[in-house]
């Protein structure tokens, strides 16, 4: 069976580094995981299935001029404003860049929190958020995540039909996921055509993209 980590999805491997060279507002990071922890909507969202959360927090007054361009680094070096911006002005990709910055300082921050943001930025209509949320929940999900006390089964199909919803807003990493999905036959009948399907479209959003190499891969190996 073919398996990937979370870090191999993410790109993950240099949370030492940047909380090493400061880059990463620590405590900035505190105090935003702090709120977090007030916020009973957003509890409440890390503890549904990212399928069923999709665009539920989304509202056209949430729509930021300019907000895609917000990075990783950013958030890292700005949590607090970040966070504001993901809660506050309702924007999906300061939620998903600020999970993308927590979750490469785990060693500082618990790793509830970065699931907390993918979460959100998944109910604010980012399809990312709802890939990286059920990627984590099918390959590193620790203990305590609410999601855990679903059975075996009702996590595999959460975590195609989150996959699904991915790639159908043409997420790389959710087709490449959905490829996975179908492949091994989790939380959906096995269908080689439609693994297929699910990796080319991978490519042809990205050729270059990390998410297009595992697709090949798994496109090699069938």
């Amino acid at each position: 069976m073919l398996t990937i980590g979370i870090a191999a999805i993410l790109g993950v491997g240099t949370a030492i580094a940047d909380a090493k060279n400061g880059s990463f507002d620590a405590d900035g990071a505190r105090r935003a995981t702090g709120e977090m922890d007030r916020d009973k909507t957003l509890q409440s969202t890390a503890r549904t299935c990212s399928a069923d959360v999709f665009r539920k927090e989304a509202s056209l007054g949430g729509l930021l001029l300019g907000d895609e361009a917000v990075t990783r680094d950013h958030c890292a070096a700005h949590p607090e404003e970040c966070y504001q911006a993901c809660i506050g002005k309702r924007s999906g990709e300061h939620c998903f860049r600020l999970a993308l910055a927590l979750q490469e300082n785990e060693s500082v921050i618990a790793p509830r929190y970065a699931q907390l943001m993918f979460a959100m930025a998944c109910a604010l209509g980012k399809a990312s958020g709802c890939t990286n949320r059920a990627a984590h929940m099918r390959n590193a999900a620790e203990e305590g995540d609410p999601l855990e006390r679903l059975s075996a089964k009702a996590k595999d199909r959460c975590q195609f039909r989150s996959f699904k919803i991915a790639c159908d807003k043409n997420d790389h990493w959710g087709c490449a996921m959905l490829g996975q999905a179908y492949r091994n036959g989790e939380g959906v009948k096995k269908s080689d055509a439609l693994a297929r399907r699910s990796y080319r479209k991978s490519c042809r959003l990205d050729p270059e993209f990390a998410a297009c190499d595992f697709s090949r891969r798994a496109l090699t190996s069938m």
